[in-house]
């Protein structure tokens, strides 16, 4: 969706700064969801992110999100406990799939906790 001004939602949100590390990146090959993952941070808002949640839900049927340390994994959490919230009433039950991966880095290797968010009964 393009607003008045000509920007993307993603671009509104980064240029007001209201979701850091907000890139999506090309998902993994090797786990064939052909999406993108979502990084969330420790100072993401949470509302923000849960309405992408819903959003990319809604579009694919599946959610990645890429998350490290403690205050990230926190804010994702809340955020798709907000998206199952606001889809219950569509007849949705979302969960969520944690996953601890290994990603390297130029200078080594860091685990990042990466969340799958799913339907429980595949609707």
């Amino acid at each position: 969706m393009v607003s008045e001004n000509g920007e993307t939602r993603q671009q509104e949100i980064q240029r007001q700064g209201r979701l850091d590390e907000f890139e999506p990146r090309e998902a993994r090959a090797a786990k064939g969801s052909g999406g993108e993952i979502i990084r969330a941070g420790k100072n993401t808002k949470v509302s923000v992110l849960a309405e992408r949640i819903i959003e990319r839900f809604l579009a694919r049927g599946i959610v990645e999100l890429e998350t490290v340390g403690a205050g990230a994994v926190n804010q994702a959490v809340k955020a798709a406990a907000r998206a199952r919230q606001a889809l219950e009433p569509e007849g949705y039950s979302l969960v969520i799939i944690p996953e601890l991966v290994q990603v390297s880095l130029g200078h080594g290797s860091q685990t990042v906790v990466h969340l799958t968010v799913v339907d429980r009964y595949g609707s």
